[in-house]
């Protein structure tokens, strides 16, 4: 791995960290030798990317907060589907995750917590896997086959004893998706969490991003799965309406 990349997988670790965190903590966690570890924090910290506190732990800098915070204030996907995310989490009384579809790469893009909010390993900017998550099989389902043979080409992750990591019984049911027109996870990425979710297309339909509703697996049964997953359906055509005019 480059010394940038070295540098990423730091600001990575930090990021998906609610605590500062040591050098050796660092250097364990990523493989990497101590005094590797040391040279690049002192770099980051230099640059604001990260801060030393008195205690001698870092966390991420000020730095890093102005990027992620120019990204989020850029017109986009997000600012454009914000609107609907609200609308979905007031009618639904549930979270609501919006992701982008880019390079044949999943972005977690934004999330509107409902009165009701559920707590999830994703953080703004992850990379989720297709898979076993809502957002991510909306994508899978309207892919076009080539695409989606790619992606099925590759090893499975298995997050939990649900994840459906056999590429054929992952096919049947992206095509059952495809005839009721919404995804559907039940603790296959995180035990306790139930999400359905919708692809965004462009004019092609071509699949852009992706909008799930999260929730409790306990008080999101089989009834109130169908009636977020028909919800989800007429908003999400509703936007892809739309996108489809801006995504050319």
């Amino acid at each position: 791995m480059s010394t940038f990349g070295k540098a990423v997988s730091i600001l990575n670790y930090l990021s998906q960290n609610h605590e500062p965190c040591g050098v050796m903590q660092i250097s364990r966690a990523l493989g990497m030798p101590k005094a590797s570890a040391s040279r690049l924090l002192s770099t980051l910290a230099e640059y604001n990317l990260v801060i030393k506190g008195m205690t001698g732990l870092y966390q991420i800098g000020p730095g890093a907060v102005l990027w992620a915070t120019a990204y989020r204030s850029q017109k986009g996907l997000s600012e454009f589907c914000l609107p609907y995310l609200h609308e979905i989490e007031q009618k639904s009384g549930e979270s609501v995750n919006l992701f982008a579809h880019e390079d044949k790469k999943l972005y977690y893009l934004e999330r509107i917590q409902s009165h009701r909010p559920v707590a999830t390993q994703f953080q703004l900017g992850q990379q989720p896997l297709f898979h076993c998550t809502g957002g991510g099989k909306a994508v899978l389902m309207s892919l076009p086959e080539d695409e989606l043979e790619e992606h099925l080409s590759h090893p499975l992750e298995r997050k939990t004893p649900r994840s459906i990591i056999d590429p054929e019984e992952l096919r049947t049911q992206l095509e059952k998706f495809r005839r009721q027109g919404y995804s559907e996870e039940d603790g296959e990425h995180e035990e306790g969490i139930h999400c359905v979710g919708v692809p965004l297309l462009d004019s092609t339909g071509y699949p852009v991003g992706a909008i799930s509703i999260v929730a409790a697996s306990y008080r999101f049964d089989d009834k109130k799965a169908l009636e977020s997953g028909k919800l989800l359906v007429a908003v999400g055509q509703e936007i892809s309406k739309k996108l489809s005019g801006l995504i050319r």
